[in-house]
């Protein structure tokens, strides 16, 4: 089905889709991973990359995901140089994510304009934000040897029983 596009002409809907995860993968700031513009999902963060460099390693963790379901798509629809293209994206923001985001006991949410972490051990408050640990797991791109401390900070900070909200 052809689609058109924003600023004139039209494409086929898959071509918009690749488009979109090509523009991203090149949007990336000084720890490899995407650029936040003027905000991500979680709004209460504020704009915390308006001035261009802040950088969102949640919304680096929703590409992650995008570029393996468009991956497993190009594969059973026979587009496999596309389907070879997606997983290198996808291999490098995961690389990025892992060599950046990693705080000791879990990972940041990202970094502000001015490179401050957010979601860190250094934060005086909000040192550890639930959605980034949750993609990650949910994509496994934990490695091994990092599971175990990731799951020890979520019980730690995150983990609620049921039964205190009762």
């Amino acid at each position: 089905e052809l689609v058109p596009y924003f600023d004139g002409g039209k494409g086929p809907l898959w071509d918009h889709l690749v488009k979109i995860v090509a523009r991203l993968m090149k949007l990336r700031g000084e720890h490899g991973l995407v650029l936040v513009g003027g905000g991500d999902w979680n709004d209460a963060l504020g704009p915390f990359g308006a001035r261009g460099r802040g950088e969102s390693a949640w919304l680096s963790l929703l590409v992650v995901r995008a570029l393996r379901l468009l991956g497993e798509l190009a594969a059973v629809t026979g587009r496999e140089r596309e389907a070879r293209q997606l997983a290198r994206w996808r291999e490098s923001l995961v690389g990025a994510f892992n060599d950046s985001a990693w705080d000791g006991a879990w990972y940041v949410y990202g970094w502000d304009d001015d490179g401050v972490p957010i979601g860190s051990r250094r934060c005086a408050e909000g040192k550890i934000h639930a959605n980034v640990q949750s993609w990650a797991l949910m994509e496994r791109v934990v490695p091994p040897a990092r599971e175990k401390k990731l799951w020890s900070s979520i019980h730690k900070y995150l983990w609620t029983r049921s039964e205190e909200h009762t």
